[in-house]
């Protein structure tokens, strides 16, 4: 059992001091959707996200023909909204969705507005713009009462060596202005490549990243093994911590992603390359983790940052609502993850032709509760 402990300011410490002992991993896909080529509804290309609806059907962004797609439970393709343009129910991109109850919400950054839909028929409901103000905004959380969290990257590159980049929140109002800040939250350590002309952190450098919830959102520093949960009004309420071993970074670690960046470039691109890489230099260990998802259960998993020269599946850390490290989940490499129900995960995987294809996966676990 994880030691738990309330600081002075009430924030809960969970520390995880043992590893978990379950196991979990994935079945065959019980569906698939996408083609080669065939009837251009199947053919996907750039999913940004998708859910699954109560009734059993799924719903996807797809990016490259700017639309919303439906298909039913076994696949076969319903109905689409959308398409490329600017006007109500047109899209730039259609990224992030929110489901809330019989509305879907879509998030377009092309267009900076939320664009809210039946689902039932995906009848457009309404339009929302945001205020422009908030550069690189993303969306991080709809949250029950309509206010939406939002993230903003925040580069103030220095002239030289690396500093601390920090990631803002905002609480955006259901009439899509700002209402307040929240507190921010490290991201990177950036600079200047000045040998490059580029602006980049070091190779293996962490990049936290931030995953929403039903009533505020996680944030996972992954320079250490730490979580950090927020309530709606950006108040940190737990922090979880874990062992994630040795980190350091070898220098078989280095030869090994070296070899991995030049092999079949021209000689031109290795060149390019290795200045790159001499003007990056490498972290002296290894980031905790490169991502991070909320299931519809609250469970929050942390895939670990994937070494050079890893074979086979990607390990996820799988943490209770509480905390509580309960698992550790091997899921096939390349796999996005666009949802994680109770038993079973949407995502988006390349297949041998780096075709996509939208596919559920059941969760093997112990005792079958995901």
């Amino acid at each position: 059992m994880p030691v738990v402990r309330t600081d002075s300011a009430g924030v809960a410490v969970v520390e995880n001091h043992a590893p978990p002992s379950d196991r979990w991993t994935v079945g065959d896909p019980t569906l698939s959707i996408g083609v080669v080529a065939g009837e251009p509804e199947y053919e996907l290309s750039r999913v940004a996200f998708g859910r699954l609806l109560d009734d059993g059907r799924i719903v996807i962004s797809n990016g490259a023909s700017r639309e919303l797609r439906v298909f039913d439970r076994d696949g076969s393709f319903e109905r689409s909204a959308g398409g490329a343009g600017e006007g109500p129910g047109e899209f730039g991109f259609p990224a992030h969705m929110f489901l809330r109850g019989d509305t879907l919400r879509v998030w377009d950054p092309v267009h900076s507005r939320f664009s809210d839909y039946r689902t039932d028929d995906l009848e457009l409901l309404g339009v929302r713009t945001i205020s422009r103000e908030i550069l690189n905004a993303e969306p991080v959380t709809l949250l029950p009462d309509g206010t939406v969290v939002m993230g903003s990257d925040q580069y103030a590159i220095p002239d030289v060596g690396f500093e601390l980049m920090y990631t803002a929140y905002v609480r955006i109002s259901p009439d899509g202005e700002i209402l307040d800040s929240l507190p921010r939250q490290p991201l990177a350590e950036m600079g200047r490549l000045e040998e490059v002309q580029m602006v980049g952190g070091p190779v293996f450098g962490f990049r936290s990243v931030t995953a929403g919830a039903a009533d505020g959102y996680w944030v996972g520093i992954a320079r250490d093994p730490e979580l950090r949960r927020f309530d709606g009004n950006g108040t940190l309420t737990t922090v979880v911590r874990w062992s994630a071993g040795d980190r350091t970074v070898t220098p078989d670690h280095i030869d090994r992603y070296i070899a991995d960046r030049l092999e079949g470039a021209s000689d031109n691109d290795q060149r390019r390359s290795r200045q790159l890489i001499d003007a990056q230099g490498f972290a002296e260990e290894f980031p905790v983790l490169e991502g991070l998802f909320v299931s519809t259960t609250g469970a929050v998993w942390a895939k670990r940052f994937v070494r050079p020269g890893h074979q086979g599946p990607e390990q996820w850390d799988v943490f209770d609502p509480d905390g509580t490290h309960r698992a550790v989940a091997d899921l096939p490499a390349g796999l996005r993850i666009l949802e994680i129900t109770d038993g079973s995960i949407l995502g988006v995987v390349l297949d041998e032709l780096d075709v996509e294809r939208v596919r559920i996966y059941p969760i093997e676990t112990a005792d079958g509760d995901a």
